[in-house]
């Protein structure tokens, strides 16, 4: 997991030519969503990289460092949410980061594919690749490189 976050945080902000930054109204939407999911808030910090927002795509996918119960920073870790604008003009952000049937948090790796299938350029395992580039491939996005692959 440490080498999914490395990677990630790493070129995080270049996500590809069709990729344009959040603008202040869906930051705002994102962070609030994403802090409903945390024990603590208050103490996080966000990273923010470019989203690749197509007539595909509305998953936006970031790093945010928060406490835990312990009351420590867990280092980054990626949050996805959908991001959609309502009939009012209004940006609204559900997480994706949980499983809603029972409610649980979604693995990191499950995070990191969904991320990847949009175009993120973040590692992901050998197992869920061929998933991820089905969805790459119908977004016309290319396969995963090679450098993106982490064996199992």
């Amino acid at each position: 997991m440490r080498k999914i976050l490395a990677f990630t945080a790493a070129i995080f902000f270049t996500v590809n030519a069709h990729s344009r930054e959040l603008i202040p109204d869906e930051i705002i939407a994102v962070e609030s969503t994403v802090k409903e999911g945390l024990k603590d808030p208050y103490s996080a910090h966000f990273e923010h990289g470019d989203f690749p927002e197509t007539d595909k795509n509305s998953l936006y996918c970031g790093l945010v460092n928060a406490k835990n119960s312990y009351g420590a920073y867990t280092g980054n870790q990626l949050f996805s949410v959908m991001l959609t604008k309502n009939d009012k003009g209004e940006y609204r952000a559900l997480s994706m980061d949980k499983n809603y049937a029972d409610d649980k948090p979604l693995d990191q790796e499950v995070i990191a594919a969904s991320c990847a299938s949009v175009g993120y350029p973040v590692k992901v395992k050998k197992y869920l690749v061929k998933n991820v580039n089905k969805s790459r491939k119908a977004k016309g996005l290319p396969n995963l490189s090679p450098a993106q692959i982490i064996p199992n």
